[in-house]
Protein backbone atom coordinates (compact mmCIF):
# COMPACT_ATOMS: atom_id res chain seq x y z
CA UNK A 1 0.00 0.00 0.00
CA UNK A 2 1.71 3.19 -1.21
CA UNK A 3 1.00 6.67 0.12
CA UNK A 4 0.91 10.18 -1.29
CA UNK A 5 0.64 13.26 0.92
CA UNK A 6 -1.02 16.30 -0.64
CA UNK A 7 -0.48 19.84 0.63
CA UNK A 8 -1.84 23.00 -0.98
CA UNK A 9 -0.20 26.28 -0.03
CA UNK A 10 -0.57 29.94 -0.88
CA UNK A 11 1.20 32.99 0.50
CA UNK A 12 2.40 31.14 3.58
CA UNK A 13 6.16 31.66 3.26
CA UNK A 14 8.24 29.57 5.62
CA UNK A 15 5.23 28.24 7.56
CA UNK A 16 5.26 25.05 5.50
CA UNK A 17 8.87 24.38 6.51
CA UNK A 18 7.92 22.75 9.83
CA UNK A 19 5.18 20.75 8.14
CA UNK A 20 7.65 19.23 5.70
CA UNK A 21 10.11 18.63 8.52
CA UNK A 22 7.47 16.60 10.37
CA UNK A 23 6.67 14.60 7.24
CA UNK A 24 10.18 14.00 5.92
CA UNK A 25 12.34 13.80 9.03
CA UNK A 26 10.05 12.56 11.80
CA UNK A 27 7.66 9.96 10.39
CA UNK A 28 8.13 6.38 11.61
CA UNK A 29 6.92 5.26 8.17
CA UNK A 30 7.95 7.54 5.32
CA UNK A 31 5.41 8.45 2.63
CA UNK A 32 6.15 7.25 -0.88
CA UNK A 33 5.77 10.80 -2.14
CA UNK A 34 4.74 14.28 -1.08
CA UNK A 35 2.89 16.55 -3.50
CA UNK A 36 2.84 20.30 -2.84
CA UNK A 37 0.71 22.64 -4.94
CA UNK A 38 2.16 26.12 -4.52
CA UNK A 39 -0.03 29.08 -5.42
CA UNK A 40 2.78 31.55 -4.82
CA UNK A 41 1.81 34.93 -3.43
CA UNK A 42 3.96 37.70 -1.95
CA UNK A 43 5.09 35.37 0.81
CA UNK A 44 6.09 32.56 -1.55
CA UNK A 45 7.52 29.31 -0.21
CA UNK A 46 9.20 28.26 -3.46
CA UNK A 47 12.72 28.40 -2.01
CA UNK A 48 11.62 26.30 0.98
CA UNK A 49 10.22 23.64 -1.34
CA UNK A 50 13.39 23.51 -3.43
CA UNK A 51 15.47 23.02 -0.29
CA UNK A 52 13.35 20.07 0.83
CA UNK A 53 13.38 18.49 -2.62
CA UNK A 54 17.14 18.05 -2.26
CA UNK A 55 16.54 16.13 0.98
CA UNK A 56 13.51 14.25 -0.30
CA UNK A 57 13.64 13.69 -4.10
CA UNK A 58 10.12 12.24 -4.05
CA UNK A 59 8.74 15.69 -3.30
CA UNK A 60 6.66 16.78 -6.30
CA UNK A 61 6.14 20.53 -6.66
CA UNK A 62 3.31 21.92 -8.74
CA UNK A 63 3.56 25.68 -9.28
CA UNK A 64 0.23 27.26 -10.14
CA UNK A 65 -1.81 30.43 -10.03
CA UNK A 66 -3.90 30.52 -6.89
CA UNK A 67 -7.64 30.39 -7.57
CA UNK A 68 -9.12 28.51 -4.65
CA UNK A 69 -8.39 25.44 -2.56
CA UNK A 70 -10.60 23.14 -4.64
CA UNK A 71 -8.69 24.01 -7.82
CA UNK A 72 -5.32 23.49 -6.13
CA UNK A 73 -6.41 20.15 -4.71
CA UNK A 74 -7.55 18.96 -8.11
CA UNK A 75 -4.19 19.88 -9.63
CA UNK A 76 -2.42 18.02 -6.87
CA UNK A 77 -4.61 14.94 -7.11
CA UNK A 78 -3.80 14.65 -10.81
CA UNK A 79 -0.16 13.87 -9.98
CA UNK A 80 -0.66 11.77 -6.83
CA UNK A 81 0.23 8.14 -7.53
CA UNK A 82 -0.24 6.51 -4.11
CA UNK A 83 -2.89 3.93 -3.27
CA UNK A 84 -3.82 6.16 -0.33
CA UNK A 85 -3.82 9.97 -0.54
CA UNK A 86 -3.35 11.81 2.74
CA UNK A 87 -4.37 15.46 3.05
CA UNK A 88 -2.74 18.01 5.33
CA UNK A 89 -2.46 21.79 5.57
CA UNK A 90 0.69 23.88 5.34
CA UNK A 91 0.29 24.98 8.97
CA UNK A 92 -0.22 21.47 10.36
CA UNK A 93 2.26 19.47 12.41
CA UNK A 94 1.63 15.73 11.85
CA UNK A 95 2.64 13.46 14.70
CA UNK A 96 5.53 11.05 13.97
CA UNK A 97 3.25 8.01 13.63
CA UNK A 98 0.62 9.71 11.46
CA UNK A 99 1.41 7.89 8.19
CA UNK A 100 1.97 4.61 10.02
CA UNK A 101 -1.38 4.80 11.83
CA UNK A 102 -3.31 5.60 8.67
CA UNK A 103 -1.79 2.68 6.79
CA UNK A 104 -2.60 0.34 9.67
CA UNK A 105 -6.13 1.72 9.88
CA UNK A 106 -6.85 0.74 6.27
CA UNK A 107 -5.61 -2.77 7.05
CA UNK A 108 -7.94 -2.98 10.05
CA UNK A 109 -10.87 -1.38 8.20
CA UNK A 110 -10.43 -2.47 4.56
CA UNK A 111 -13.97 -1.40 3.64
CA UNK A 112 -13.33 2.22 4.64
CA UNK A 113 -13.11 4.64 1.72
CA UNK A 114 -11.89 7.59 3.78
CA UNK A 115 -10.14 7.67 7.16
CA UNK A 116 -9.26 10.68 9.28
CA UNK A 117 -8.91 11.87 12.83
CA UNK A 118 -9.32 14.70 15.27
CA UNK A 119 -7.46 18.00 15.07
CA UNK A 120 -5.62 19.41 18.06
CA UNK A 121 -5.02 23.15 18.34
CA UNK A 122 -1.60 24.04 19.69
CA UNK A 123 -2.22 27.78 19.80
CA UNK A 124 -3.93 27.57 23.17
CA UNK A 125 -7.38 27.49 24.62
CA UNK A 126 -8.35 31.09 24.03
CA UNK A 127 -11.72 32.30 22.80
CA UNK A 128 -10.60 32.41 19.18
CA UNK A 129 -9.39 28.83 19.21
CA UNK A 130 -12.54 27.58 20.91
CA UNK A 131 -14.73 29.18 18.24
CA UNK A 132 -12.64 27.57 15.51
CA UNK A 133 -12.94 24.17 17.13
CA UNK A 134 -16.72 24.50 17.42
CA UNK A 135 -17.23 25.49 13.81
CA UNK A 136 -14.50 23.61 11.99
CA UNK A 137 -12.96 20.79 14.02
CA UNK A 138 -15.58 18.81 15.96
CA UNK A 139 -13.97 16.14 18.14
CA UNK A 140 -15.03 12.50 18.36
CA UNK A 141 -14.29 10.33 21.36
CA UNK A 142 -14.87 7.00 19.64
CA UNK A 143 -14.33 5.34 16.30
CA UNK A 144 -17.21 6.80 14.33
CA UNK A 145 -18.82 6.51 10.93
CA UNK A 146 -19.32 10.11 9.86
CA UNK A 147 -20.55 12.18 6.95
CA UNK A 148 -17.60 14.55 6.97
CA UNK A 149 -13.93 14.54 7.95
CA UNK A 150 -12.07 17.89 8.04
CA UNK A 151 -9.64 18.24 5.15
CA UNK A 152 -6.72 18.93 7.48
CA UNK A 153 -6.59 15.31 8.69
CA UNK A 154 -8.15 13.02 6.14
CA UNK A 155 -7.11 10.32 3.68
CA UNK A 156 -8.82 8.68 0.72
CA UNK A 157 -8.27 5.57 -1.32
CA UNK A 158 -7.04 6.50 -4.78
CA UNK A 159 -9.73 4.33 -6.37
CA UNK A 160 -12.39 6.28 -4.47
CA UNK A 161 -10.99 9.62 -5.64
CA UNK A 162 -11.06 8.37 -9.22
CA UNK A 163 -14.71 7.38 -8.93
CA UNK A 164 -15.92 10.45 -7.04
CA UNK A 165 -14.19 12.88 -9.38
CA UNK A 166 -12.84 16.36 -8.79
CA UNK A 167 -13.44 18.79 -5.96
CA UNK A 168 -16.09 21.33 -6.95
CA UNK A 169 -14.08 24.33 -8.12
CA UNK A 170 -17.12 26.62 -7.98
CA UNK A 171 -17.02 26.44 -4.17
CA UNK A 172 -15.00 29.14 -2.43
CA UNK A 173 -15.00 27.05 0.75
CA UNK A 174 -16.62 23.84 1.94
CA UNK A 175 -15.23 21.85 -0.98
CA UNK A 176 -14.16 19.09 1.40
CA UNK A 177 -17.67 18.84 2.86
CA UNK A 178 -19.12 18.48 -0.63
CA UNK A 179 -16.50 15.88 -1.60
CA UNK A 180 -17.16 13.80 1.51
CA UNK A 181 -20.89 14.05 1.03
CA UNK A 182 -20.60 12.60 -2.46
CA UNK A 183 -18.75 9.63 -0.95
CA UNK A 184 -21.38 9.27 1.75
CA UNK A 185 -24.26 9.38 -0.74
CA UNK A 186 -22.82 6.34 -2.49
CA UNK A 187 -23.12 4.42 0.76
CA UNK A 188 -19.38 4.26 1.23
CA UNK A 189 -17.81 4.38 4.66
CA UNK A 190 -16.01 7.40 6.11
CA UNK A 191 -14.29 6.65 9.42
CA UNK A 192 -13.06 9.13 12.00
CA UNK A 193 -10.71 7.46 14.47
CA UNK A 194 -10.40 9.03 17.89
CA UNK A 195 -6.84 7.75 18.30
CA UNK A 196 -5.75 9.36 15.04
CA UNK A 197 -5.15 12.80 16.59
CA UNK A 198 -2.24 13.38 14.32
CA UNK A 199 -2.43 17.09 13.69
CA UNK A 200 -1.20 19.77 15.98
CA UNK A 201 -2.15 23.06 14.39
CA UNK A 202 0.36 25.76 15.14
CA UNK A 203 -1.70 28.49 13.56
CA UNK A 204 -5.27 28.66 12.39
CA UNK A 205 -6.54 30.53 9.36
CA UNK A 206 -8.41 33.74 10.11
CA UNK A 207 -10.08 36.55 8.25
CA UNK A 208 -8.76 39.92 9.42
CA UNK A 209 -11.91 41.51 10.75
CA UNK A 210 -12.99 42.55 14.22
CA UNK A 211 -15.38 40.20 15.87
CA UNK A 212 -18.91 41.60 16.09
CA UNK A 213 -22.36 40.13 16.48
CA UNK A 214 -23.12 41.03 12.86
CA UNK A 215 -19.92 39.37 11.72
CA UNK A 216 -20.77 36.39 13.89
CA UNK A 217 -24.15 36.02 12.20
CA UNK A 218 -22.54 36.16 8.76
CA UNK A 219 -19.85 33.63 9.62
CA UNK A 220 -22.34 31.51 11.52
CA UNK A 221 -24.50 31.30 8.40
CA UNK A 222 -21.45 30.29 6.35
CA UNK A 223 -20.64 27.59 8.87
CA UNK A 224 -24.18 26.28 8.55
CA UNK A 225 -23.90 26.24 4.76
CA UNK A 226 -21.00 23.82 5.14
CA UNK A 227 -23.40 21.44 6.90
CA UNK A 228 -26.48 22.06 4.74
CA UNK A 229 -26.32 18.67 3.03
CA UNK A 230 -26.36 16.76 6.28
CA UNK A 231 -29.57 15.28 7.65
CA UNK A 232 -28.99 16.59 11.17
CA UNK A 233 -28.56 20.17 9.94
CA UNK A 234 -30.85 21.88 12.45
CA UNK A 235 -29.42 19.94 15.37
CA UNK A 236 -25.93 21.11 14.37
CA UNK A 237 -27.17 24.70 14.08
CA UNK A 238 -28.53 24.64 17.62
CA UNK A 239 -25.43 22.91 18.99
CA UNK A 240 -23.03 25.43 17.44
CA UNK A 241 -25.10 28.40 18.60
CA UNK A 242 -25.34 27.12 22.18
CA UNK A 243 -21.59 26.53 22.33
CA UNK A 244 -20.94 30.04 21.05
CA UNK A 245 -23.16 31.58 23.73
CA UNK A 246 -21.52 29.49 26.45
CA UNK A 247 -18.06 30.56 25.30
CA UNK A 248 -19.09 34.21 25.40
CA UNK A 249 -20.15 33.73 29.02
CA UNK A 250 -16.93 31.90 29.89
CA UNK A 251 -14.76 34.68 28.46
CA UNK A 252 -17.00 37.45 29.79
CA UNK A 253 -18.00 38.62 26.31
CA UNK A 254 -21.45 39.97 25.61
CA UNK A 255 -22.68 38.26 22.45
CA UNK A 256 -25.17 41.10 21.93
CA UNK A 257 -22.54 43.88 21.82
CA UNK A 258 -21.28 45.25 18.55
CA UNK A 259 -17.61 44.36 18.92
CA UNK A 260 -15.06 42.50 20.91
CA UNK A 261 -11.35 42.31 20.40
CA UNK A 262 -11.05 38.95 18.70
CA UNK A 263 -10.50 38.10 15.06
CA UNK A 264 -12.84 35.82 13.25
CA UNK A 265 -11.75 32.38 12.12
CA UNK A 266 -13.11 30.72 9.04
CA UNK A 267 -11.43 28.26 6.75
CA UNK A 268 -11.37 29.62 3.23
CA UNK A 269 -9.06 31.29 0.76
CA UNK A 270 -5.82 32.22 2.47
CA UNK A 271 -4.58 35.77 2.07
Amino acid sequence: MTTSILICTYNRGSLINKTLYCLIKRQTVKPNEIVVVNGGGENNCKHILQKWKINFPKLKIKETQNINLATSRNKGLSICSGDIILFTDDDARPYPDWVEKIKKAYEIYPDACAIGGNVIDASGGDFLSKIADISTFPHHKNISEVKHIPGVNVSYKKEVVNQIGKFDETLFRGEDVDFNWRIYKKGWKLLLLDFLEDYDLEKKICLHCLYSIDNYKQIFNKILISYHLQTNFFRKELKIKKKFINLCKTYNIDENTSKCGHRKIFRGKRN
